[in-house]
């Protein structure tokens, strides 16, 4: 209360000159810069505890619970955090009968639950996720697939999931794909979790998989659009 009363007293100069809207406008502004310096805080100090994103996101779970965590765009469905936690352990399970922790995956898909339940559920086996830009075909795309998987160890499967949406993007250089022993897996259309992800257990993975895993490590990997030259690696740490 007393943070609001001192925005008021700054605000206040802007009834006397401009009037009643200025001062609602220049209130909100206010508001939404002391709502961003305390989350800022409140990462600098989870950055401090060495929290990455797992441990994060399991402590949200725990306050949240049944609380809606996601709304399909599409399709309208809600997924709360403990049913978002249920689905990743489901992807994290998969994944590791695939052979896949602490390693590197591509992602080929439009905004949508599974999304998210896909890069979310590779973090519990400290799986990185590369999160390809959709609208690249051809040599970039190639590109940023290269690009991702190289950091992979000799011997680790190179896997891209892809959504059957951009299947023709793939097929333009499904030559030069097979050629680097990539792997795709497809993900049907307009289905947040299919067969093979829910037919896997939901129980909790081993934290034995991050055990090395440090808030400096990449989560995931993202390129830049390529407007203005080649597209370029960025990464998103674990924190």
């Amino acid at each position: 209360m007393l943070l609001y009363f001192l925005l008021t007293l700054i605000t206040l100069p802007f009834i006397i000159i401009f009037g009643s809207s200025v001062l609602r406008a220049g209130f909100l502004a206010c508001c939404e810069l002391l709502y961003l310096l305390m989350h800022v805080k409140k990462f600098a100090a989870q950055k401090k505890q060495n929290q990455t994103f797992v441990s994060y996101f399991q402590s949200k779970v725990r306050e949240f619970g049944d609380q809606t965590a996601i709304i399909s765009v599409d399709s309208g469905d809600k997924y709360t955090y403990n049913e978002w936690e249920r689905i990743g352990n489901k992807v994290g399970n998969w994944a590791l009968n695939e052979g896949l922790e602490n390693s590197v995956v591509c992602l080929m898909m439009r905004n949508k639950p599974s999304y998210v339940f896909i890069w979310s559920g590779l973090a519990l086996l400290g799986t990185t996720t590369s999160l390809l830009n959709t609208n690249l075909k051809g040599d970039p795309l190639l590109h940023v697939i290269k690009t991702s998987l190289s950091t992979l160890e000799e011997g680790k499967r190179r896997v891209l999931i892809c959504e059957r949406a951009f299947e023709s993007q793939l097929n333009e250089i499904m030559r030069e794909l097979e050629d680097e022993d990539i792997e795709i897996i497809w993900w049907e259309d307009n289905i947040d979790i299919p067969p093979f992800i829910e037919d896997s257990s939901d129980l909790p993975l081993s934290t034995e998989f991050l055990k090395d895993v440090l808030p400096s490590d990449p989560i995931m990997f993202i390129f830049t659009s390529g407007t203005t030259g080649f597209v370029l690696l960025v990464w998103r740490n674990s924190l």
